[in-house]
């Protein structure tokens, strides 16, 4: 292994054909999955920038990533989204529906749909981030480290799982993985050179990550602490010169961090509001924070927005995706985890995600790793791929919003290089007994990633069960982002099933993967409109398909009113693609039906008809009066009508439900007591 260093030119084709196997990977399986939840809206966004300006348009992320899949769909002259410039309404829910019509709208016989080609093109221009990380993480390690501790670090990133899985969807974890890791490394070249132009580059690398995720101003604790461990470590100078490398450090500091804010109001074109020629958000700023405190909000970053506002401090619309991170984050959304229901995150949701999706080679790896501490307790190094792993998984662990690893993706490639350089030194240093067991780890990790192919989303390691077994444990872009329809489609045929009903929670259209299932629910707010239509009997007997993020209970109210518990007691007949379970036999509906109502009559409420709203609320009340959400459909729509003593009474029955288990009604309470007080005036 050390003689590799002898021949320069193996290392650069080893590097070469690492980073060719990681974006050969990510690209083969995203050729292989459909558009996943979050592509639609992001990719019509990153247009819409272009097209006019328009960052009011999905403002819960900054602009810079979506911007650049944009970019590639007008390179290849993809006709731009019809309406208006600005777009009429900035709400999510019009997003979502005009991405949906942009990218369907065009299908019909014999025509290829646009997002047959939208996506894949969007895909391959995200994937410039998946190489920016992989060219990154080599470089920078090899300058720590050497050309060895390059390859294993670059060996380990190109068959992570979930670094493979999310490398080119068209998202934004990607992206802050790979400018988060770039300005570290530029941090740490210029304290090595301590010139300008190390200065200049790491400001436009820290913007840089700023500008693509709101999670990336977790760069600015990240450069602290290593400001700090670059301080502690020249400690034992003199006083004097103690003293001007702190007045230096904390200038090199706010220099970067100053420049780095400017690349995030570029990116904005360096226009406070958020909407070109006088138009405004949907919802206004103020009353969008409003609406967020009312819904039990406390976040004491929340209370520092107006202030912001008021002073032009931060753009619009980076503000106002700020209050809509904060909206859904505290106090969260529920959580699964080992086939448990929480109403909000836990502590140790993400150490345990990592336990089950991080290859057994990968964690006996870390394991011997432990060993090298002894050479690198003293040395400076080292902390510059600790400090952002643990800020990341930190700020993931004491946030209660636990829907994804890939809320955390920017801390697994440093902590990839730290394993990879420390492994390289027990190599180094050990006996024939402790090589055999590295080069045996290191084999397991790549077969294990490989194994899993395609279905890297739904990745678990073997302990755990693997891919098939990853719904018991995890839920939502863990395993089922909608991504599947492809796998089904072959199943199906293979088995000769078209008789069958399906469950499918996702922003694709299973009609057009050739999926001819009658649909029943998935979620009481489906992305494309469609509530399920499905004819079905109380007991049914047939071929049900149920995605993952419908099966595990998170779309829904309490565990104890999850419409699909009754298959989560039944063994299914197949897991495909890790996300969606088939199941056949004879079972009761009654609540999916029931469920099915309640989304019925939340649109129409929803859409002001409240009389037709009537019927299918009360039908849920019948069959499930301990679902507070049925109760306050049902008032909605006797209110609607002027039935206001008998809303008031379906208002209060609703509030009793959310008292006696507030923790799964945050969200809900705040309407409940709105409908309460103005249901009371109206009756007086």
């Amino acid at each position: 292994m050390t003689r590799l260093t002898t021949y320069p030119a193996v290392i650069w084709l080893l590097g070469a054909a690492l980073t060719g196997a990681f974006l050969w990977q990510m690209l083969a399986v995203t050729n292989r999955e459909v558009i996943t939840n979050d592509e639609g809206f992001h990719t019509y966004a990153g247009y819409r920038y272009w097209q006019c300006a328009d960052f009011g348009v999905n403002p819960e992320h900054p602009p810079l990533g979506k911007m650049i899949a944009g970019l590639v769909l007008q390179v290849a002259k993809i006709p731009a989204p019809s309406g208006p410039c600005p777009v009429v309404s900035t709400a999510k829910g019009s997003g979502y529906a005009d991405s949906a019509e942009w990218l369907y709208g065009s299908a019909g016989p014999g025509v290829e749909a646009k997002i047959d080609r939208v996506i894949p093109l969007a895909r391959r221009g995200m994937a410039t981030f998946a190489l920016l990380l992989a060219l990154t993480a080599f470089f920078f390690t090899r300058r720590m480290f050497g050309d060895l501790s390059a390859l294993v670090s670059l060996a380990l990133i190109a068959f992570e799982p979930t670094l493979v899985a999310h490398g080119s969807l068209v998202t934004t974890d990607m992206a802050l993985s790979a400018t988060s890791l770039l300005a570290v490394a530029s941090f740490f070249l210029f304290h090595r050179r301590r010139n300008f132009r190390g200065l200049l580059l790491a400001g436009l690398s820290c913007g840089l990550a700023l500008s693509v995720k709101h999670s990336g101003v977790l760069i600015v604790p990240t450069v602290l602490l290593l400001a700090l461990a670059e301080l502690a470590f020249d400690w034992n100078r003199g006083e004097q010169l103690r003293t001007n490398k702190i007045l230096k450090e904390a200038a090199a500091v706010l220099f970067i961090l100053f420049l780095g804010f400017g690349v995030l109001w570029a990116t904005y074109h360096f226009r406070y509001v958020a909407r070109p020629d006088g138009a405004q958000m949907t919802t206004s700023l103020n009353d969008f924070i409003a609406d967020t405190r009312a819904k039990e909000n406390h976040s004491v970053i929340l209370k520092t927005i107006p202030f912001l506002a008021h002073y032009h401090l931060f753009p619009e619309a980076y503000l106002y995706g700020f209050v809509d991170v904060l909206s859904i984050s505290d106090p969260g959304q529920s959580a699964f985890l080992f086939g448990h229901l929480y109403p909000h995150g836990v502590p140790q949701y993400f150490p345990s995600v990592i336990l089950i999706k991080t290859t057994l080679g990968m964690i006996g790896l870390a394991l011997l790793s432990l060993l090298a501490f002894r050479k690198y307790s003293f040395d400076l190094r080292p902390s510059y791929f600790l400090a952002p792993s643990l800020v990341w998984l930190l700020a993931g662990m004491v946030s209660t919003l636990n829907i994804g690893y890939r809320h955390i993706l920017p801390a697994i490639a440093p902590a990839c290089c730290l394993i990879g350089s420390a492994i390289v030194h027990v190599w180094r240093t050990s006996g024939r007994f402790v090589r055999f067991a590295i080069a045996v780890l290191l084999v397991a990790h790549v077969a294990s990633s490989l194994v899993a192919f395609p279905n890297e989303l739904a990745y678990g390691n073997e302990v755990f069960g693997g891919v098939s077994n990853s719904h018991n444990l995890l839920t939502d872009s863990n395993n089922d982002w909608g991504q599947a329809l492809p796998q089904i489609a072959t199943w199906l045929k293979d088995n000769r099933v078209s008789d069958c009903s399906f469950a499918y929670d996702g922003f694709a259209k299973p009609d057009h993967s050739g999926i001819g299932c009658n649909r029943i629910v998935a979620n009481l707010f489906e992305l494309n409109g469609d509530k399920g239509e499905a004819q079905l009997s109380r007991i049914q007997s047939g071929t049900f398909i149920i995605s993952g993020l419908s099966w595990s209970g998170i779309e829904w109210e309490r565990p104890d009113l999850n419409p699909y518990e009754v298959f989560q007691k039944a063994k299914p007949r197949a897991v495909i693609g890790g996300a969606d379970m088939v199941y056949t036999g004879t079972f009761d509906m009654s609540r999916v039906i029931a469920v099915n109502q309640l989304a019925e009559a939340m649109s129409l409420n929803g859409e002001k008809k409240f009389s037709q709203a009537l019927g299918p609320a009360r039908a849920t009340v019948h069959e499930m009066p301990t679902s507070a959400f049925a109760h306050l459909a049902l008032a909605n729509a006797l209110a609607g009508i002027g039935l206001n003593d008998q809303a008031h009474q379906e208002y209060q029955e609703a509030d009793t439900i959310a008292a006696s288990q507030p923790e799964w009604y945050f969200l809900q309470r705040a309407e409940i007591h709105a409908g309460l007080a103005a249901s009371a005036r109206a009756s007086r």
